[in-house]
């Protein structure tokens, strides 16, 4: 329950009436803030002119292929225009593509597959048509207010990624997904396939070290992001 100008509401009953997400409201409310500035609009995203399009930090690392920590950063130092969007110099090398000298950058222009995948691909062998290969798209959520992956929604948040991947998995959906707050131990969460007893032994064999948590996922039939919460007592942390 929320305290809100003397009176209690659920995050959920709060996030109805004043049209901020639960995420929003649980991080403000973490952080100390109260009433007003609990409840205070959420500022949308700043967007910027890149190569003619207006778009976030976020869909600009994305598109550029350059991390969003590294954008963030240069930012928050006051570049501005050019200076904040310049690639590296790497990737004006050439390459040969179809028996013609190109750059990867100008590559990923043409094809609009992001540098970073066609770097990636360029590395592990693949040429020509299969290096420019339609990228399957992944899957966006929204994240306040911004469509996000996965990761880029791990790198925003500042949650590892395997936390994500693991709850995504586990089929948590919305605030419980992207949650900064999130702890949630054995049968509270609908999704888990271990009881009390057999998640002790899972905190057992990684507390141990004998084995990878990788392992010991296959040997219980888990994601290992959820040996690692047992582990750290994220989950099952009464066991």
């Amino acid at each position: 329950m929320v305290d809100f100008k003397g009176k209690s509401f659920s995050y959920s009953e709060l996030s109805n009436l004043s049209g901020v997400s639960k995420t929003q409201l649980k991080r403000r409310y973490d952080a100390g803030l109260r009433n007003d500035e609990l409840v205070a609009p959420v500022k949308k995203h700043k967007t910027f002119d890149v190569n003619g399009k207006k778009l976030t930090l976020g869909q600009a690392a994305k598109a550029l292929g350059i991390p969003y920590g590294t954008l963030k950063t240069r930012h928050a130092n006051g570049l501005k225009g050019k200076a904040l969007f310049a690639v590296a110099d790497n990737r004006a090398n050439e390459i040969l593509f179809k028996g013609k000298h190109t750059s990867i950058a100008e590559l990923s222009r043409q094809s609009g597959i992001s540098w970073t995948e066609l770097d990636r691909r360029y590395k592990a062998g693949k040429r020509d048509d299969e290096l420019i290969t339609p990228v399957r798209d992944a899957e966006l959520f929204d994240v306040n207010g911004e469509q996000l992956t996965l990761m880029e929604a791990s790198t925003v948040l500042d949650i590892p990624y395997s936390t994500i991947k693991g709850r995504h998995a586990q089929g948590l959906r919305a605030d419980d997904l992207f949650s900064t707050t999130h702890r949630l131990t054995g049968n509270k969460n609908g999704a888990t396939k271990l009881d009390a007893k057999t998640a002790l032994k899972v905190k057992e064999a990684a507390m141990a070290g004998g084995k990878t948590q990788t392992s010991i996922a296959k040997e219980y039939d888990v994601d290992p992001s959820h040996v690692s919460d047992i582990k750290n007592g994220n989950r099952w942390g009464d066991v």
